[in-house]
C-alpha cells in the first residue's frame, strides 16, 4: 500500500508538470522533462518484484493472469515510463546502458545468474515483459504511425540495447553451462527448476540458486521474444538499417564466430546452436545461406560417402528405388513415404520403368534423382491438381483449404502433404532448386512458432484488397 501510495504521488507530480497526451516522439529533445523519478528504494522494490512475476505471466500468454497484465499495460504508460528511467540512469547514453546492464546481466562470477536487486536490470526486465504482453495486440499502425508503445526513434536504441545484453548473456551462459553441466537457461524450465527445488529440501543455497535460474531463464526468454516480434516487424516494414541487427559485424571476433557456428552449430546446447535458434537475425541473411549449406553439405558428404576402415574403399548405402514415368506420384509415394530421416539423408538412385515393365537403360550418379523431384514437385505444386492455390496478385502458391472436398479420405490428404514435405526437405538437403514459390504468409506459418498475431499483417500477402 505504501508503495503503490508513494508511485501514485510521484506520477501525479510527474502528471501536474506534464501533459499526459504529449508526444512520445520527443524523447530524444526533452528526456530531463518527461518524469520524475519516484523514490529510488520504492522503484526498485516495485521493479524487482515484478521483474519476478511480470516475464513468467508473459511467457505464458493466454492465461488470465496475462490477461491482466495486457489490460494493465494498456491502460498505464508503464512501458515509456520505464524506458524513460532506465535512460535518466545512465544519462541517456545507450553505450553506457547496455555496457553497464551487460556486465550485471553476464551474472555475478561463481553463480551465472541475473541479480534482481539491480535497480537497471529490474527495470529493463519489466519494460521487455510488459512489451511482449503488449505486443500481442499491437498491430504495425500503431507501432509506426501511432508510435506505440515507444517511437521509433527509441525503438532503435532499446533493440541496440537489449540485443547486445541478450548476445553477451547467452554468450556468458552457455560457457557457464557447458563448464558445470548444466542445462542453458533457454532450456531451463519450471518443471526442471521445480524438481531440482524438491529435492534440495534442505539446502538453503540450493534452492536459492535454482531460483535465482529460473528468474534468470524467464528475463532471458522474454528479452529474446521482445527481439523476435521486433524483428518480425522489421522485416515487413524496415525502419531502420539492417545494421542494427547485425551484431557480429560490430565484434572484432568475427571470423572467431563464424568458425564457432560452423563448427557446433548443429550441437544442442552450445553458444552456436542457441544464436542460430534464438538470434538467427545477427548473422547476415546470406552468410546464414552459406553457412546452412556448409553445415548440411558436410553432414551429407559424411552420410553419403562413407569408408571402410580397414581398405578406405567407398562403401554403396544408397538407396534404389524404381518409378513409372506415368505413375510418378503414385510410385514415389510408395517408395518414399515410410522411408525413415536416416535413410531419407542417404543417397537415393532412381530407376525409371517404362511402358513394358522394363528398367530403362542407364545409371543413377544423380541426375535421374534430380529429374524425379523436379518432375514430381511441377506436378503436385500445380493448382490443378487441387493441393495448392494461388494467390491472385503474385501467382504464389499456398496449400488450398478445400483440398478435403477433393481429398474425402483425410489419412489419404496428410500423406500427401508429409510426402510433400519430405520431398522439399531431401531437395534441400541435396541442393536441388525447385521452381513454385510460396506466399509469405505461408512460410510464416510454417514457422515451429508461428506467431498468430502476425496474422492480420500476413493477409495483405494473401489478399491486398480485403486486407
Amino acid at each position: 500500500t505504501s508503495a503503490r501510495a508513494a508511485v501514485a504521488a510521484a506520477i501525479a507530480k510527474s502528471n501536474q508538470n506534464n501533459d499526459n497526451s504529449l508526444p512520445m516522439c520527443k524523447y530524444d529533445t526533452s528526456i530531463d522533462n518527461m518524469i520524475s523519478l519516484p523514490p529510488t528504494t520504492i522503484l526498485h522494490t516495485l521493479t524487482s518484484l515484478w521483474s519476478y512475476i511480470f516475464p513468467q505471466i508473459s511467457l505464458n500468454y493466454g492465461s488470465k493472469a496475462s490477461s491482466l497484465l495486457l489490460t494493465f499495460v494498456y491502460t498505464n504508460r508503464i512501458i515509456d515510463r520505464l524506458w524513460v528511467i532506465i535512460l535518466k540512469y545512465h544519462e541517456n547514453d545507450i553505450i553506457a546502458i547496455t555496457d553497464s546492464m551487460s556486465m550485471s546481466m553476464s551474472f555475478k562470477p561463481g553463480l551465472g545468474e541475473l541479480n534482481p536487486n539491480n535497480g537497471p536490470i529490474s527495470c529493463l526486465i519489466t519494460l521487455t515483459a510488459c512489451m511482449n504482453v503488449y505486443f500481442k495486440a499491437l498491430d504495425d499502425v500503431e507501432l509506426y504511425t501511432h508510435c506505440k508503445p515507444l517511437p521509433l526513434v527509441q525503438i532503435i536504441p532499446l533493440v541496440k540495447c537489449i540485443n547486445m545484453i541478450l548476445f553477451k548473456s547467452m554468450e556468458y551462459d552457455a560457457t557457464v553451462a557447458t563448464a558445470k553441466g548444466q542445462l542453458s537457461l533457454f532450456e531451463w524450465d519450471t518443471i526442471s527448476d521445480t524438481n531440482t527445488n524438491s529435492n534440495s529440501k534442505g539446502s538453503g543455497s540450493s534452492g536459492s540458486h535454482c531460483g535465482s535460474r529460473s528468474y534468470s531463464s524467464n528475463a532471458l526468454k522474454v528479452i529474446a521474444c521482445v527481439c523476435k516480434d521486433i524483428y518480425a516487424r522489421w522485416t515487413r516494414q524496415p525502419f531502420s538499417k539492417h545494421d542494427l541487427w547485425n551484431i557480429i559485424h560490430i565484434t572484432n571476433d568475427n571470423d572467431r564466430y563464424r568458425e564457432m557456428l560452423q563448427k557446433d552449430g548443429f550441437i544442442r546446447g552450445t553458444f552456436a546452436h542457441q544464436l542460430l535458434h534464438q538470434m538467427p537475425w545477427i548473422i547476415d541473411f546470406h552468410e546464414r545461406i552459406k553457412l546452412f549449406r556448409s553445415l548440411v553439405d558436410n553432414e551429407r558428404n559424411t552420410i553419403q560417402n562413407t569408408t571402410n576402415s580397414t581398405t578406405g574403399i567407398l562403401i554403396n548405402n544408397s538407396i534404389s528405388i524404381s518409378i513409372r514415368k506415368k505413375y510418378l506420384l503414385n510410385d514415389g509415394l510408395k517408395s518414399l513415404e515410410n522411408m525413415s530421416s536416416i535413410n531419407m539423408k542417404k543417397k537415393i538412385s532412381v530407376s525409371y520403368i517404362n511402358e513394358y515393365g522394363e528398367k530403362e537403360a542407364g545409371i543413377d550418379i544423380g541426375g535421374l534423382f534430380k529429374d524425379f523431384v523436379i518432375d514430381l514437385s511441377d506436378l503436385i505444386f500445380n493448382p490443378n491438381y487441387g493441393l495448392f492455390c494461388i494467390t491472385e496478385h503474385d501467382q504464389l502458391l499456398y496449400p488450398n483449404p478445400h483440398a478435403c472436398n477433393l481429398y474425402p479420405d483425410i489419412t489419404e490428404l496428410d500423406n500427401l502433404y508429409s510426402f510433400l514435405g519430405k520431398i522439399l526437405g531431401k531437395a534441400i538437403y541435396e541442393n536441388i532448386t525447385l521452381q513454385p514459390k510460396f506466399a509469405p504468409f505461408f512460410l510464416n506459418f510454417m514457422f515451429h512458432s508461428y506467431n498468430f498475431t502476425n496474422m492480420f499483417q500476413d493477409l495483405i500477402s494473401l489478399d491486398p484488397e480485403l486486407y
